[in-house]
């Protein structure tokens, strides 16, 4: 079903998210991260529904520059929680990428594209983790943010009523005993104007 990107309705379904392809239609605004306003007003562009879950994880998204509509706050058990933590706080999230990775070797601080046409970057765990790749513009719906940091700037998004956030996913400064946290940094002018042209093409294509 034909529909704007920026409006989901139904429920979730499992199936992979359908890959969005833009046309005309009714665009909010995004938000750069730690601004009041919209960056501007510009042409809308609408684009598939996607038709359920990405299966994508956050980590995917380092060092790209990604539109971020948050849409529920909550808790749940997961693998790592015990008595002391026995939920991890959470913000489920749709993703719109501007940028995808680019050609390199496997590291932990950006996902990299690999020969074989897939995207890859290494996990927590040290091991090199591949994934299905994403398009410019291809909405990713329901990615789960249990980063501290990605719950506390997306919750607060959800609470002030703003719909998308623009900004560069990046890996912050680790400190003693613990993991480097992920951070959803502004978007430099440089990534403003990546964002207008993309907004300028997609609505264009039609």
């Amino acid at each position: 079903m034909a529909g704007s990107p920026f409006n989901k309705g139904g429920a979730a379904a499992t199936a992979p998210a359908a890959k969005a392809a833009p046309a005309k239609d009714d665009l909010p605004d995004a938000t750069n991260l730690g601004e009041d306003k919209p960056i501007s007003k510009g042409d809308p562009f609408a684009a598939a529904d996607p038709s359920g879950i990405s299966g994508h994880k956050m980590q995917y998204f380092l060092g790209q520059l990604i539109l971020v509509h948050p849409t529920e706050h909550g808790s749940m058990k997961t693998s790592t929680n015990n008595s002391d933590k026995p939920e991890s706080e959470f913000v489920r999230v749709d993703i719109i990428p501007l940028t995808v990775p680019e050609p390199g070797q496997p590291n932990s601080q950006t996902a990299v594209a690999l020969d074989d046409g897939q995207f890859a970057i290494i996990n927590k765990d040290g091991d090199v983790e591949p994934f299905e790749p994403f398009e410019v513009g291809e909405r990713l719906d329901d990615v789960l943010a249990f980063q501290q940091a990605l719950v506390r700037e997306f919750k607060k998004a959800l609470d002030n009523g703003t719909a998308w956030l623009l900004g560069r996913l990046v890996k912050g400064n680790k400190k003693p005993g613990q993991s480097a946290p992920y951070i959803l940094v502004a978007g430099s002018d440089e990534d403003k104007a990546i964002y207008q042209e993309w907004r300028n093409k997609a609505a264009a294509a039609k």
